[in-house]
């Protein structure tokens, strides 16, 4: 099913001739499958009660302000074009006036589609296949759409190719739903799945708390192609407050609001990997020289990313000269910003030096001479 943009957004054919040469010409008619326009099809259910009530709940759960009721007519195009030969399918709203499908909104017409295919899969009892059934249609309709998939993929298989988060849930997962991404290099495609054990050795994951760890900001990381992670939700704010008070275009995206803390950098890496994102960077902190504790020491990630040297030997690792991105007087901790989001002099350069290293590594033409790793702090290990 192809939810691409209509270019003639009524449906009209001669019922008893669909297989004729006007009826192929995608000028006249570009919403067609092999050989069969969706006309015959929506005539089929409109004319049986069970499927036609059926039809119209699927619509009423996607786009509850499409209410109307929907006809197929002979000479029903309310113009001069009409063409006493042909069926239209006519849109009848609650006020009673009457319009043809040219004037129903991409979206209107794409969730009419959907449904009918819907209805069709359950007849035939056959698995949905649906590329992008996201485009014309707003985030909330969006959800519920992708809601609706759901469910009925409890009884047949659905594929859904999509470049939304909104098509993304994790709990599909643990139902056993299948996320891959398809990526295009100059060497050709590659598709690759995540796998959902990683997800679940995510601290915090299961934390009511942390919901923001997975939402709909977070599953961006399905399609971004040039990713940076940081520790947590206050990195983000300020690296984006301080690019935009700069005017700064960055050449990448911030993960989410975080990886919530230093011991999730290694499994999103993993996942990066698994999903076949090739640019991806980690910015973190200085170790803090008297915390031993291993939940809170940064001096653990360099031992952790150098055991691992070469399964992130593509990816880019920079730290911060101070324990923290901002001051922390509960903790005792010195920011490269102060409290008020401002960088400090003193770590001006450092972190302008950083933020360089970043868009340089993210540009198209960036072409390492060695392996990034090497731009990892060469603080001491015990």
């Amino acid at each position: 099913m192809n939810c691409r943009n209509y270019k003639h957004a009524y449906f009209h054919r001669d019922l008893s001739d669909i297989e004729s040469a006007e009826y192929n010409n995608r000028l006249i008619d570009v919403l067609t499958v092999g050989s069969y326009t969706y006309l015959p099809l929506f005539n089929y259910i409109l004319n049986n009660e069970e499927y036609k009530n059926q039809f119209y709940e699927l619509i009423q759960n996607i786009m509850p302000e499409l209410n109307g009721e929907l006809k197929i007519e002979r000479n029903g195009l309310i113009d001069s074009t009409s063409k006493p030969d042909l069926c239209y399918l006519i849109y009848e709203a609650t006020s009673g006036h009457k319009c043809p499908g040219a004037f129903l909104s991409d979206g209107w017409l794409s969730v009419l589609i959907i449904a009918a295919k819907i209805i069709l899969s359950r007849i035939k009892n056959c698995p949905i296949i649906i590329d992008e059934p996201e485009l014309h249609l707003y985030p909330s309709a969006q959800k519920r759409l992708a809601n609706l998939l759901s469910q009925e993929a409890i009884n047949r298989q659905i594929v859904v190719i999509t470049h939304s988060p909104y098509f993304i849930c994790w709990n599909h997962l643990e139902n056993g739903a299948k996320f891959f991404r398809l990526n295009k290099y100059k060497e050709g495609c590659t598709i690759h799945e995540l796998n959902y054990s990683n997800l679940k050795k995510i601290k915090g994951y299961e934390d009511p708390a942390r919901y923001h760890l997975f939402d709909i900001t977070a599953k961006e990381i399905m399609f971004a192609d040039k990713l940076l992670f940081v520790e947590g939700q206050v990195d983000v704010g300020i690296i984006y407050k301080w690019a935009q008070k700069e005017e700064r275009e960055l050449k990448f995206n911030i993960f989410g609001y975080g990886v919530n803390g230093w011991c999730n950098f290694h499994i999103f890496l993993q996942i990066s990997k698994e999903l076949g994102i090739k640019k991806v960077a980690v910015l973190y902190d200085k170790a803090k020289e008297n915390d031993k504790d291993p939940e809170r020491n940064n001096i653990h990630l360099d031992v952790d990313l150098r055991q691992n040297k070469e399964l992130y030997k593509d990816y880019f690792f920079c730290q911060l000269e101070t324990e923290d991105i901002i001051d922390k007087d509960k903790n005792k901790k010195n920011g490269t910003f102060n409290i008020m989001g401002d960088l400090k002099d003193e770590y001006a350069d450092h972190f302008e030096k950083i933020i360089s290293k970043l868009q340089n590594y993210f540009s198209d033409q960036y072409n390492a001479k060695k392996s990034p790793l090497s731009q990892l702090s060469n603080t001491p290990v015990h």
